[in-house]
């Protein structure tokens, strides 16, 4: 790159020395996404050489991109330049496989000075990359080790007991006695014991009422279907939701920010549909269909209806049209909504917050990033079940779950602990994040409740409690429960309706 005379010449030259040195590799653009500028540690892994022309970036990450199906990711990253981060399968020079994080943001914030030179109108772009891939693949083997046994612990059971693989079950469960005495005796213990596992599990699968092939889908009872949500917001989530589930749809709603959250969930498989509500411009909704259609994505998108009835009806034709999972992962699904979920809510019950909480809060301390806990108490929930009934009561703790759960991030835990109270998990959110976004949280929560329940008196309230890891000098996950706790009691002594971190 060669420099234009300016007065801030020696600055822009000290910074373009300064990112040279860094160790992960950097690679500078202009606006119309031209590489001027690579360190060496860029060099290296990308094998540019000094004295050549540069491809433009775009090529040179497609050029190295290990996984095609990253594509449409990557052209969306580049598309919409900001502060912006996304983790991607690339090559190094060697063809060796790397995760690795990229992450934009605009020159002029780190150098503006050698912004100025490169981009005198601004517009320039910083990239770095930072080599993830040992820590990708000891939280995927940590995932993968803790998954299945946590499934089975919340189950009362364990994969001792569960020797032959989740397809033979059933003939398991039907293996007779007569049968067992074929096996060697030292066998019939451990097969017993098979059996007696087989046999649980296919009981609650029988008890989830599945509809048969070709059964009307419309008159049976389904499983939650789990609903992507985009361009609206959480009040108005929270009405989609009591909506649908008028019409007898059992819900998980998340929030979407955009399309970028969507492929993932759809790569993740953690999403039956997508409902593309009126605030997403139909020229992004469209530009949406496109990249799952070129991602071969088999993920449905719908768009919110005022026929409830008619958009309920969509939904569970998507969601059983969809072929997304095959029949291992199903079974799967069917245990987590068994033992992870509040039957009532759908948010995650107790035992599986406390389970994930604590490998959560692990994480936190041994990558040192903060997390966040609130607890939240519906103030005078009594009240309302004595006023209004159970049922209303009922609805008032769906109402808030779901409100909860579209106001949050992907990435929180969110969870019922019994009876009113709730629980929020925020990874990577320190004390000032986790104060702004509690208390406009409850501001907003109590004002929905308020709006969608008759009036009473007293009126409905949210109370909440909030603890923060390294702030607060805890041991474990228990412990931040506990922090989180007192201070939710600190709220209701201080006259309820009050977030409290003491």
């Amino acid at each position: 790159m060669t420099l234009r005379p300016h007065v801030g010449e020696a600055a822009a030259r000290s910074a373009e020395a300064g990112l040279s040195l860094c160790l992960s590799p950097l690679l500078l653009a202009d606006p119309n996404g031209k590489l001027v500028l690579a360190n060496r540690a860029a060099k290296r892994f990308f094998a540019l050489v000094d004295g050549q022309d540069f491809p433009p970036l775009s090529a040179l990450l497609q050029r190295h991109l290990a996984k095609p199906e990253q594509l449409s990711e990557l052209r969306l990253f580049l598309a919409r330049p900001g502060n912006r981060s996304l983790c991607l399968n690339l090559h190094n020079k060697a063809k060796q496989p790397h995760q690795m994080l990229l992450r934009q943001q605009p020159l002029s914030a780190i150098a503006p000075d050698l912004a100025a030179q490169i981009a005198p109108r601004g517009g320039a772009m910083l990239l770095q990359l930072d080599d993830v891939t040992a820590l990708v693949e000891d939280f995927e083997q940590r995932e993968e080790n803790t998954h299945a046994d946590a499934l089975l612990d919340l189950l009362g059971t364990n994969m001792s007991d569960l020797e032959y693989p989740l397809g033979a079950l059933r003939w398991m469960a039907d293996l007779e006695e007569d049968e067992l005495h074929d096996n060697p005796q030292m066998l019939r213990r451990q097969l017993r014991s098979v059996r007696k596992a087989s046999r649980h599990l296919v009981g609650m699968f029988d008890n989830l009422r599945i509809p048969a092939q070709g059964e009307d889908v419309g008159k049976t009872e389904l499983d939650v279907v789990r609903v992507l949500v985009l361009g609206t917001t959480p009040t108005r989530a929270a009405h989609l939701i009591d909506r649908l589930r008028n019409e007898g749809l059992r819900l998980l709603f998340r929030a979407g920010r955009n399309a970028q959250d969507v492929l993932r969930a759809a790569q993740a498989n953690e999403a039956d549909v997508v409902l593309v509500d009126r605030h997403l411009p139909s020229a992004e909704a469209e530009d949406l269909g496109k990249l799952l259609e070129e991602s071969g994505h088999k993920l449905p998108m719908l768009f919110v209806q005022e026929d409830s009835a008619a958009m309920a009806r969509e939904l569970r034709q998507a969601a059983h049209q969809a072929e997304m999972v095959g029949e291992g992962d199903k079974v799967w699904r069917r245990l987590e909504e068994l033992a992870l979920r509040d039957s009532l809510t759908g948010v995650l019950n107790r035992r599986a917050f406390e389970r994930f909480g604590g490998q959560e809060f692990d994480r936190a301390r041994r990558y040192q990033f903060p997390l966040s806990l609130a607890f939240f108490d519906l103030d005078h929930f009594k009240q309302v079940n004595d006023s209004l009934g159970h049922a209303a009561g009922d609805r008032m703790l769906q109402v808030f779950a779901s409100y909860l759960q579209t106001a949050t991030r992907q990435s929180d835990l969110v969870a019922r602990l019994g009876g009113d109270e709730f629980a929020v998990l925020m990874s990577h959110t320190d004390g000032a994040g986790a104060l702004i976004l509690t208390q406009r949280l409850r501001d907003s929560v109590e004002l929905h409740l308020r709006e969608v329940l008759p009036p009473l008196d007293p009126e409905p309230g949210v109370s909440v409690g909030l603890a923060v890891f390294p702030e607060r000098e805890v041991e474990d996950f228990s412990a931040l429960i506990d922090a989180a706790d007192q201070a939710l009691y600190g709220a209701k002594r201080a006259g309820r309706g009050r977030l409290s971190t003491d």
